[in-house]
């Protein structure tokens, strides 16, 4: 069925994130704080960076499983990044899932929800990776997705 990612949001935002607070030494600030999902997950990710902006700084998408009525159901959460500024980290695979049997191209819904994203002011780092979908093509962009969304600061000038 249809899975618009809010339910999980909730959970991550309600009952997650405390739980990981109270167990380790976190900095509870937006700015320090990213959430990062791939595939299904991203659209979790996607929902929860916008629904949580006293939680999250940063948001990382990677090969966000956008199914036509999934990305219409997340476009109206999607601010402005002057309403709503975000450190944004979005890829996915050139070779990534596209099916003509079952008329969805993954590769293509995510070339236009980084156009949207554009269009609302982000610049997302990333983009279309010349390598597939799953782990073993996701781990291979880790130290990217980590720069953009934790970018290490600036020298202080002497």
């Amino acid at each position: 069925g249809y899975r618009s990612g809010r339910e999980e949001a909730e959970v991550l935002a309600k009952e997650i994130v405390p739980l990981i607070d109270t167990r380790f030494r976190t900095i509870a600030d937006p700015r320090a704080r990213a959430v990062v999902g791939q595939a299904l997950d991203a659209v979790t990710a996607i929902v929860a960076a916008f629904a949580e902006p006293a939680l999250f700084g940063a948001l990382g998408a990677q090969s966000a499983f956008l199914l036509d009525v999934i990305e219409e159901g997340i476009k109206p959460l999607v601010r402005t990044a002057s309403e709503r500024p975000l450190r944004v980290y979005h890829d996915w695979g050139l070779y990534g899932h596209a099916s003509t049997r079952e008329a969805r191209d993954l590769r293509a819904a995510n070339r236009r929800f980084n156009e949207y994203l554009r269009s609302k002011g982000y610049q997302p780092a990333g983009g279309e990776a010349k390598d597939g979908d799953g782990w073993a093509s996701w781990r291979n962009r880790t130290d990217q997705l980590f720069m953009a969304l934790f970018p290490p600061p600036a020298e202080e000038p002497r």
